[in-house]
């Protein structure tokens, strides 16, 4: 019996809030047919809102499109910046290349005008023996000291060692003018490097009279070479003769 007392109790209370809220919705609306003014107050409100909605929404298209003519803007601007750096690059290197071509250019004029320099660059000397030489304390091979230098340009002859030192790479020609007193004979070698080039000799050894040889030489040589004069295998007598009737000399000079 209890049981059903609750079973009852529980569908009855379920029954009248199903009851309530029916009525409630039933009030609403009511009210809203009963009152068109609330009606079309919150119609009203509705499409304000709306429009305001519409409002944001246009502005916010109009930011965006302004900020896509920005971007467009910005985008052409770099494009120009770029074709500006392109061209400027492009000249550069054309600049590069014109730079590098006169380089080259002033470079061969340069090696030009060395060369025509060189070319023109006189070198002559002649020197002769400032007085007799006696033959009798010389050895062969003994290098041939002429002392007395009339004619040097260039300075490449050395008259405190008798050394020609070539200063140019060319085509010299060189000369050797010996003499000897009575009874006497010598010969004379011209020697490049070590090497015997030419050779004179003069021998009055088995007469009473001068004796006068002389030779010329052309030689190619290159700069820094040596050429000297010296006692060849010949000697013997009194001396070598230069004073006013002969001179002993050793000259050269550069062809080209």
């Amino acid at each position: 019996m209890a049981a059903y007392i609750n079973s009852y109790i529980f569908w009855f209370g379920i029954f009248s809030f199903l009851t309530l809220n029916c009525c409630k919705a039933t009030e609403s609306k009511r009210l809203l047919i009963d009152d068109p003014s609330y009606v079309q107050s919150q119609l009203h409100q509705i499409n304000i809102d709306i429009q305001d909605l519409k409002t944001k929404l246009a502005e916010k298209d109009i930011n965006l499109i302004q900020m896509q003519n920005v971007m467009h803007g910005l985008a052409d601007r770099l494009n120009q910046k770029d074709n500006q750096v392109t061209a400027l690059q492009t000249s550069v290197d054309e600049k590069t290349t014109q730079i590098q071509n006169l380089t080259g250019l002033v470079q061969s004029l340069q090696n030009q005008a060395a060369d025509l320099e060189t070319k023109n660059t006189p070198i002559a000397f002649y020197a002769h023996l400032k007085s007799n030489m006696a033959l009798s304390g010389m050895k062969t091979h003994q290098t041939i000291i002429y002392n007395t230098v009339d004619l040097n340009i260039g300075n490449a002859y050395n008259n405190g060692n008798g050394l020609f030192t070539a200063p140019l790479s060319g085509t010299y020609v060189f000369g050797i003018a010996t003499g000897t007193l009575d009874g006497s004979h010598a010969s004379v070698e011209l020697v490049l490097n070590g090497v015997v080039k030419g050779v004179s000799w003069a021998d009055s050894m088995d007469h009473n009279d001068r004796a006068f040889a002389t030779t010329s030489t052309p030689l190619t040589i290159k700069a820094g070479d040596i050429v000297m004069a010296r006692i060849g295998v010949a000697i013997g007598g009194n001396s070598l003769e230069s004073d006013q009737y002969i001179r002993c000399s050793f000259s050269g000079f550069r062809l080209y």
